[in-house]
Order: C-alpha cells, then structure tokens, then sequence
C-alpha cells in the first residue's frame, strides 16, 4: 500500500446562537470500506439532527447555545479530522465551548443501548433516553411555537415498539440500588470525542445500540459492513436509527436551550466517589497514600451540592421571568459559567506521564488496553509499572485537580478545602437527590 499525501476535509456547520456559547455535535463519514454500520448508522443520525433544527431556525427559534455540527474525516486513520478541528480551535473551543454530543456507530444490534461519557452529562442522557423511550414528540421542549413543534415531532418520532433495554454501566451495588444505576461508562478512545475530553476538557456524550452481549458486530471493519447488512441482516436497524437520531437531536437541544445548561455536577461527584473506592480495592493501592484523593472527593461532593443548589435556584429564578415575561439580568449567568468551567479544571498542565498530550486526570485510555477506559488513569499507569513515586505524584496531581474543580463549582468556599471529611457512601444518595430535585 503506498501512502501519499493529501486533503481530509472536514464539513462543519455553525447555527448561531444568542450566545458564542457552543455546543459541538459530531460523527466521522469516513469508511474503511462501504461503513454502513461504522460509520453511517451515525451519519444519518447527525444529517437528521442537522435537518431537524434547520427546520427549528426557519421558524423563527434560535438557541440559547450556539450548535456546532461536523462531518469529520480521517477518523479511521487516527481521529484526524476532529483532532484538527479541536487543535486548530483550541482557544475558542476552551473559552467557549459547553459540551460534544458524539456518534459514530450508532447502530449496530437492537439488544441494548450503551453509553460512555464525562459523568457530569449521565443525567441529561438519563432524561433524554427517558423520554425518546416514551415516544412522546410532542413534549421534547423543542420550540416554543406550535409549528415548530409539529416540525420537532416529525423529526422526532420513533417506533412505538421497543426492542432494546438500557445496559447500565456497571458500579457498586449499594450505590446503584439506592441512587440509581449509572447509565454511562467512562470513555476511553478510538472515537472522535477524544479530542474534546481527554485535550481540552470538554464534557462529552456517546450512545450506541448493540448486540446482548455488547460484543462488536461481526461485520466490523469489513466489506459486508454494507447497506444489505443493516436492511437483511440487522433486526429493527432502520427503527433504531430513527430512536438514535431522536435521542441525539434531543440531547443537543437541550444542551443548547435550557436556561441552566444541564451539566449535573453531583453525578460527577457520585463517580469520583466510586472511582477511588475502585482504587482502594486495588491491591498495589496500599503502596501509596490515597488520602489526598478521599478528602478531594469529599470536598468535590461538598461543592457538587452548593452548585447543584444554585442551579435549582437560578432554574426557578428564569421560569419566574419567562412567566412574568419581565426583563433583567440572565439570573443562570454565574451558575452557568461555573458549570461549563469547572471539567477544564480536570486537566493536568504537564499532561499524563509518557503521553502528556492526554490531560484529563479522572478518565482516559487505558495505557495498556486500545480503547478502553481507565480512571484515574495517571495513578493506575505508576501503580501497573510499579514507579511508585510516580504514583504518589499522580495521586497528588488528580486531587489538586479535583480541589481545583471543585474551587470552581463553589468559589465561596464550601468545596475547596481538601481535609473535609469522607462522604460515606451510604450518605450520598439522599443529598444528591435532594440537591438536584429529582422528579
């Protein structure tokens, strides 16, 4: 094979916005051969999306958020297409930049829906999916005109039969039986959200339907990863692809709507609860002092709480004016700055050690697994590689980034300090719901 050099242009979309606040929604279109599945099962998610809110904007509905949307190419040879776009946008996308909603194989079984992301969204794709589920067009909040709803009902109407059940991401029991069971994993790479999160700090978002097990489908990568494969092969494929673009439009929108961008901090909290409790389970953790991350995971629930009051408040605040129809201040301002701000804080200046262009301190690729995810991924490479001194460095680093986090959520002070007390687990649940006031 003779490689030569050459031009992968991307195709990116802007809808404007009352706000340069943006929201990126993505799926590569490049194949390795016909990618019926990998990628165009997602592609047809995005052209769907894209369509559904141009008929929104001719309305006369614009956004809160500005909506970025982007065809990348390359992806198959390394994520080059959006990797560009995220490097050669760094600086806007870091000021501005809320959240990336990711596809790329949307669809390829009709047993389950899995979904990996930044915790902080697990309660958005939670709703959502809720809400795709009960097939309810008319109430997707998408406009505030009766024809703009007819046009959101129409782009998102799904089947009435249901073939595939949520496959929770797994976490302890306790924790699942009594707050809920987390619906996303951590991501790892080998898809374009990459970029965004493990670079740049952007929250992120993934779905897609599969098979029972979860396993790959059996044409990956292949020349029968063809259109016959999904119209004969794949049972329900074409329901689902309308269920897929249903619930990525969804999340867009409300990402770009909501007066209170939907970046749920107390989820996050949740999971960096659990992510050092799987850490002390580790044997080769005993080597090192998991303090400094127990009380920076304390202090981020302490702050996940304050901002998660704030938000409640500042929600109600804005439905208040919206029904008064008075006029002042944007009463989401500050709560909205600190919750777009604060993943960045998770991003360590010098990088991971041996691959310091992944920065992200609570989730990235596995070092030693492909794709897979790992958390606390600077902490587990020292502890694999037995570089202990490494490690305790690391462990010092993710909860200095934590604090930093949580310094963000609550600048008054309620979450940065790191000698606050554990948040047992037992206790976690009631304040979470309390906090964020669950329906």
């Amino acid at each position: 094979m003779i490689f030569e050099p050459g031009q992968l242009p991307n195709v990116v979309a802007r809808m404007t916005g009352q706000t340069n606040k943006t929201i990126y929604a993505g799926n590569h279109r490049d194949a390795w051969v016909y990618g019926a599945v990998d990628p165009h099962s997602g592609t047809v998610a995005l052209m769907e999306a894209a369509r559904a809110f141009g008929a929104l904007r001719a309305s006369g509905w614009t956004p809160k958020r500005s909506i970025v949307f982007g065809s990348w190419s390359g992806e198959e040879y390394g994520l080059l297409g959006s990797t560009a776009f995220a490097e050669l946008h760094a600086a806007e996308i870091a000021e501005n930049g809320v959240a990336y909603v990711n596809l790329d194989v949307a669809v390829s079984g009709n047993a389950t829906l899995e979904g990996a992301g930044t915790q902080s969204l697990d309660r958005l794709f939670a709703e959502a999916v809720r809400d795709v589920e009960k097939n309810e067009a008319d109430h997707l909040e998408m406009s505030p005109s009766k024809k703009a709803n007819a046009n959101a009902a129409a782009a998102a109407r799904v089947p009435n039969t249901k073939t595939w059940r949520l496959r929770p991401h797994a976490g302890d029991d306790e924790t699942k039986a009594a707050v809920g069971e987390n619906l996303l994993g951590t991501v790892g790479s080998g898809s374009d959200y990459t970029a965004f999160v493990d670079n740049l700090g952007i929250p992120s978002v993934d779905f897609s339907f599969k098979s029972p097990d979860g396993r790959q489908y059996g044409t990956y990568h292949s020349i029968y990863d063809s259109f016959t494969y999904i119209d004969s092969g794949l049972s329900g494929g074409w329901d689902l692809h309308a269920t897929a673009s249903a619930l990525f439009a969804l999340t867009i929108y409300r990402l770009a709507d909501r007066d209170v961008v939907p970046i749920d901090p107390l989820s996050e909290a949740i999971a960096i609860h659990e992510y050092v409790e799987e850490l002390e389970a580790d044997s080769t953790s005993d080597l090192v002092d998991l303090a400094p991350l127990v009380d920076a995971a304390s202090a981020f629930f302490d702050a996940a709480s304050c901002a998660s009051a704030d938000a409640g408040a500042a929600d109600r605040d804005a439905a208040r004016e919206q029904r008064l129809e008075t006029t002042t201040d944007d009463p989401a301002a500050d709560i909205n700055a600190r919750l777009e701000k604060y993943e960045r804080q998770f991003l360590s200046a010098p990088g991971l050690p041996d691959r310091p262009w992944y920065k992200h301190v609570l989730q990235a690729p596995g070092y030693y697994l492909g794709y897979g995810s790992t958390a606390f991924p600077g902490v587990a490479h020292a502890l694999e590689d037995g570089r202990l001194d490494e490690a305790q460095q690391q462990v010092d680093v993710a909860a200095d980034r934590i604090n930093a986090a949580a310094a963000v959520l609550c600048p008054a002070g309620l979450g940065a300090a790191s000698s606050g007390p554990r948040v047992p687990k037992t206790t976690v649940p009631d304040a979470s719901r309390a906090a964020t006031g669950d329906e």
